[in-house]
């Protein structure tokens, strides 16, 4: 029975076989022509998925029925299997949007891939026919091919940029640097500030927002004296210029400056030195008189000038250093020595004082005699108001030089031979003399001149 239905396979495959006009199969890949009506048998090779029972088959080959066998060439069908592609990876997901401009949307999580298919299973290989329908047994079939690799899913449209907030007003609009003086009115933005560009000779201030004037500074054209330096600001000779416009200003300029230092101006120098007057401050005593001389002072700055020397001084005329060297006494005549050839010379009232010590002797008036002060209280003569003591017993020559006397003043009522000469002997000669302004009271012999004459008066009043 068993053989029977073997024989009955066989011819029935043969016949199948017979009605296909050819099957051509190689290792890569498959083609089947076919008639325009297709046969049960491609019906049963679609049953072929449940070629995997062909597996069980394998069962059968325990026995010889190898009809079943035959259902395993369907399992060539088992390369539907390869529909099993590989399933698509998921699509990436969208990015997320972007967030506003400002903080940026994070990006969306990649969407994970998505697992791929499983590739299909193979479909089990049919089982081996019997030896010698090696021919027969269904080719194994084709691996199904890997299912392609799903494409990796589009990536997500990166989110639409989340619409940027409204752009700040430019710092430009409107332009601030319309009409600023030195600008060439071009406006620079600067994120939230903005800089104006400057003509020449004038340079951006950021601060005050201005194109302020150039500044330079150029050396000092002054003429300074010698031992002076410029100062201040210009102690680097220089003086600043500043431009208006179209011209550096002030073109000119007298630049400050000073003497250096120990030297101070005068008239039209520096100067260390000088001469000046020496001071009469020096308690030079009575009857004296400073000997007025030019000295050598220094100037030292933040002292000033030094102390001129002290004067010397010296005894007025006629009068004579003392013995002690600090006083000056009156000499007893301005020279001479009473002889004819050189008389006693008489110029003050003490002079005319000492004719009464040498009564012999000759004299003459070299000048005015005032005897007002001598006369006086506190005077050499005062005599307690008497005044003038009259020169007595004149015997000598007494040359008046036709100088003037003045205010002669004698007081004595009570005494004879009263004026200049109380008497004036046989010998005695008096001429020239001019009296002036006589004061004179006395007893008996009394007179301007003389209180008694007895030798010559002439061309005297």
């Amino acid at each position: 029975m068993k053989k029977l239905i073997f024989l009955f396979v066989i011819a029935f495959i043969f016949v199948s076989c017979e009605d296909e006009k050819k099957i051509v199969v190689s290792n890569d890949d498959y083609e089947e022509v076919t008639d325009t009506e297709e046969t049960d048998d491609t019906d049963a090779g679609d049953t072929g998925d449940t070629g995997n029972t062909g597996d069980t088959g394998d069962t059968g080959n325990t026995g010889d029925t190898g009809d079943t066998g035959n259902t395993g060439d369907t399992g060539d069908t088992g390369n539907t299997g390869n529909t099993g592609n590989t399933g698509n990876t998921g699509n990436t997901g969208n990015t997320g949007d972007t967030g506003n401009t400002g903080d940026t949307g994070n990006t969306g999580n990649t969407g994970n891939t998505g697992d791929t298919g499983n590739t299909g299973d193979t479909g089990n290989t049919g089982n081996t026919g019997n030896t010698g329908n090696t021919g027969d047994t269904g080719n194994t079939g084709d691996t199904g091919n890997t299912g392609d690799t799903g494409n990796t899913g589009d990536t997500g449209n990166t989110g639409d940029t989340g619409n940027t907030g409204d752009t700040a007003p430019s710092p430009c609009d409107p332009n601030p640097c319309l009409l600023m003086s030195g600008s060439n009115e071009i406006c620079t933005p600067n994120g939230v500030d903005y800089s104006c560009g400057c003509l020449t000779n004038y340079t951006w201030n950021n601060t005050d927002k201005s194109c302020d004037a150039d500044k330079r500074r150029v050396p000092c054209e002054n003429t300074i004296p010698d031992n002076a330096h410029y100062s201040g600001d210009n102690s680097d000779d220089q003086f600043e210029q500043t431009w208006d416009g179209s011209d550096w200003l002030p073109e000119t300029f007298d630049c400050d400056w000073e003497c250096d230092t120990d030297y101070v101006y005068e008239g039209v120098e520096c100067i260390h030195e000088k001469l000046v007057q020496c001071s009469t401050d020096n308690g030079n005593p009575d009857h004296s008189h400073d000997v007025i001389e030019d000295v050598t002072v220094t100037y030292t700055t933040g002292t000033g000038w030094s102390d001129p020397n002290k004067c010397d001084w010296e005894c007025n005329e006629y009068y004579v250093l003392s013995s002690g060297g600090d006083a000056c006494d009156e000499t007893e005549f301005a020279g001479g020595d009473g002889t004819y050839e050189t008389p006693y010379l008489v110029a003050t009232p003490f002079h005319l004082n000492n004719v009464r010590d040498h009564l012999t002797a000759h004299f003459l008036q070299i000048e005015d005699i005032d005897l007002e002060d001598y006369l006086s209280s506190g005077g050499d003569q005062y005599n307690s108001g008497e005044g003038w003591k009259p020169i007595p017993d004149f015997n000598g020559v007494f040359d008046g030089g036709k100088y003037v006397t003045a205010n002669l003043f004698i007081d004595r009522t009570t005494t004879d031979f009263i004026g200049l000469f109380g008497n004036i002997l046989p010998e005695g000669v008096v001429y020239n003399v001019y009296l002036e302004n006589v004061k004179i009271k006395g007893d008996g012999a009394t007179g301007s001149l003389a209180g008694q004459n007895n030798g010559l008066v002439a061309f005297s009043y």
